[in-house]
């Protein structure tokens, strides 16, 4: 390996997408930190230099995952299976929602530089570019979650 370039951290880095992006950051010569509530083992030989089992929806193990990191790629989501994600949309999407933002919130107070919602890529590849500002679109996403929550207590109470 060569000098380590940057500090990375991968959360759902025990995921197939996650343990992959990992693998090839930590090729290239980065420490990374691979988070994930599971790890599945679909690499076999090391492709990290650690790695932490945590759940990302409490605030001090954000804390934790992104303490002296360089750059967060963040693709922790709630994710146990098709069955629970249909029956349990608003469980889900609360939870994928809780992680963003506190990961989000956490990069920059901890010394982040960076974070994966870079879209400049898609940008000067694609043309692309998002239609509905970031405030407009959690907004719409905030209200959509609260309804969800209020149909699932309204159908448990019956």
């Amino acid at each position: 390996m060569t000098e380590t370039k940057m500090r990375v951290l991968v959360t759902g880095g025990g995921g197939f997408i996650g343990s992959h992006l990992a693998r090839f950051l930590y090729l290239q010569g980065n420490y990374v930190r691979a988070v994930d509530i599971k790890f599945d083992d679909y690499i076999q030989e090391k492709y990290c230099a650690e790695k932490l089992q945590l759940d990302l929806r409490p605030w001090e193990n954000c804390l934790t995952a992104t303490k002296d990191v360089d750059k967060v790629y963040n693709l922790a989501a709630n994710m146990r299976g098709i069955g629970f994600i249909t029956t349990q949309g608003a469980e889900v999407m609360h939870d994928n929602v809780l992680i963003n933002a506190q990961m989000r919130a956490l990069s920059a107070p901890q010394g982040v530089r960076g974070r994966n919602a870079d879209i400049t890529l898609a940008r000067n590849v694609l043309g692309w570019e998002p239609e509905v500002s970031l405030e407009k679109a959690l907004a719409k996403t905030y209200r959509w979650i609260a309804e969800q929550c209020a149909t699932d207590k309204s159908s448990a109470l019956q």
